[in-house]
């Protein structure tokens, strides 16, 4: 409702931003409930969308700032592609840590070296 509220009232400066990451609770999205092509489903809302990759910074900064400049009267989202995880290589792309975190002192410690490893390259 709200997002056709939006539509209709031609709410061009409300920006969503939608985390893909392609995971709920306890599986993977598409296995519970078919989502793509979300594009599609924005658009029906009369929305304009814009899709990037959620773990490239330079991209979601350019869309917010195509978003500012675009003379648009439609609200916008942002649709960002992540992966769950990402970086730390045993909790990438698995659904059980959806919205867990590591309480043993070695998982913790593995997950510091995966993400400076990340960052550094």
């Amino acid at each position: 409702e709200t997002a056709m509220f939006a539509s209709h009232n031609n709410l061009n400066n409300l920006v969503a931003i939608v985390d893909r990451n392609y995971q709920c609770t306890m599986d993977f999205t598409e296995n519970l409930l078919e989502l793509e092509p979300v594009e599609d489903k924005w658009k029906a809302f009369g929305w304009e969308v814009k899709r990037v990759n959620g773990h490239n910074l330079l991209e979601l900064f350019e869309a917010l700032q195509y978003v500012r400049s675009r003379r648009s009267r439609k609200p916008t989202v942002i649709i960002t592609d992540t992966v769950k995880g990402q970086g730390i290589e045993y909790m990438s792309n698995v659904p059980l840590w959806h919205g867990g975190a590591p309480i043993k002192k070695n998982d913790i410690n593995a997950c510091r070296l995966d993400l400076k490893e990340s960052i550094n390259g």
